[in-house]
């Protein structure tokens, strides 16, 4: 028996040990260091958040005003004497067919007199012309 009581003193002590084990982690199994680092890199955090917070809602602050310029559509005009169908095509009343006819048209029966010569080919009416007439050139028409 006297065996027995000897072990027993030999168990107690070795159970305080695995006790001071588990007290020196808490939660989230985390020791007291990465504990410390946690909270001074939470407290950072939060400083940094709160210093952005009050700049940006701070009154006084300049507001700063993004001046553009205004867009500006590109002008471009057409020589309708000289002028491919691919020119004409970039016109916005005017397709590939429509700017084909207009060449064949000028090829077929001459040079144009005038812009309002343009009318005689096929598919352009007067509201097409109107549309098209600020885009149109003819510096050998009378």
């Amino acid at each position: 028996m006297p065996e027995i009581q000897e072990s027993l003193p030999s168990q107690a002590q070795a159970v305080p040990a695995s006790v001071d084990q588990c007290e020196e982690k808490s939660a989230l199994g985390l020791s007291r260091t990465d504990q410390f680092f946690l909270v001074i890199v939470s407290l950072c955090a939060f400083c940094l958040i709160a210093f952005q917070t009050y700049r940006l809602t701070v009154p006084g602050g300049e507001t700063i005003e993004i001046k553009r310029i205004s867009s500006k559509t590109y002008e471009f005009q057409i020589e309708i004497n000289q002028a491919t169908w691919v020119e004409w095509m970039q016109l916005e009343a005017v397709g590939e067919a429509t700017g084909r006819n207009i060449v064949a048209d000028r090829d077929e029966l001459g040079p144009f007199k005038s812009i309002d010569d343009v009318s005689r080919v096929k598919g352009i009416g007067d509201a097409t012309l109107n549309k098209m007439r600020p885009h149109l050139r003819c510096s050998d028409c009378e």
